[in-house]
């Protein structure tokens, strides 16, 4: 068996974002200190003119104390509107660096879902295991979808039960192994209609066959069929578990729906590639 090799995806925008928030960090710091320093500066520099010199005796000589007060009150104003454009100044850097760091989660977000993704297309020219290829779907969909936990369950068409032959992330010893029959439960039901579901933590509502308890908190879950042509493959099933501040949407839905259209192809391949393996070990040997 040869070993996968993933290569993985450009990371350009990335290191760009990158070398943005760098750049305008050091930017935004230069351009506070040094109209700090000015304003620091005017404002000093007039008030020890004014103040220490005789150029306030002869203000209030010839423009009399009140216009004095008045010079005292403009000078303030504009010092004022100074300290005003550079809080602003700085309020709108930050945006700007915030949205930077959203769109920077965003990027990394879309290449870990791409290099799942590709993950995924390379197990359909590799030989390796059948056992790897079902560990590395589970491995890349957790990390395409950022979930929890996930689970590939395969059609066992004589004993018609689906199986739970590979899972990943949080407490997968729970699930591993286990069989549901066709059309009950969630998968179950999934594999009789070929219809993925989105599915929230108020999973009795839709009033499955025989659903089980789960012994975890499963707060969001994708399920999605793996078929090929007329033939039903299987489940794939991934979760979220104790987070209430996120949930899957429709977006993500997407994504493992084009997720399992690579995987159904590759676990057809390591299937295929396992009975033509046998076949090849049961050929007598020719002279």
């Amino acid at each position: 068996m040869s070993k996968l090799r993933v290569s993985q995806p450009s990371c350009t925008n990335i290191i760009d974002v990158d070398d943005t928030l760098k750049k305008l960090k050091r930017s935004e710091h230069l351009q506070r200190d040094l109209l700090f320093c000015l304003i620091l500066s005017l404002v000093f520099f007039l008030a020890a003119r004014f103040l220490v010199s005789d150029i306030r005796g002869l203000y209030i000589n010839r423009l009399g104390f009140n216009d004095s007060h008045w010079l005292l009150s403009g000078l303030l104003v504009v010092s004022i509107l100074l300290i005003s454009y550079i809080v602003l100044k700085d309020r709108s850097v930050r945006l700007l660096k915030n949205t930077l760091i959203k769109q920077k989660d965003v990027l990394e977000n879309e290449e870990d879902k791409l290099e799942a993704l590709y993950a995924v297309g390379m197990l359909l020219s590799s030989n390796i295991e059948k056992q790897v290829i079902f560990n590395v779907i589970c491995s890349g969909l957790v990390k395409c979808l950022k979930g929890d936990q996930s689970s590939l369950m395969l059609y066992d068409k004589q004993n018609q039960v689906l199986q739970c032959i590979s899972c990943f992330g949080l407490k997968s010893d729970l699930i591993l192994g286990q069989q549901v029959k066709m059309g009950e439960g969630i998968a179950g039901w999934v594999a009789m209609h070929r219809t993925p579901l989105l599915l929230d933590k108020d999973i009795k509502e839709y009033k499955f066959l025989n659903l089980v308890e789960k012994e975890r908190d499963i707060i969001s879950s994708i399920c999605v069929p793996l078929a090929l042509g007329s033939n039903i493959k299987g489940v794939l099933s991934v979760n979220l578990i104790n987070k209430e501040n996120r949930k899957f949407d429709e977006h993500d839905l997407r994504i493992a729906k084009i997720f399992a259209q690579n995987a159904v192809l590759a676990v057809e391949r390591a299937q295929v590639f396992e009975t033509a393996e046998k076949l090849e070990q049961h050929r007598p040997a020719t002279a």
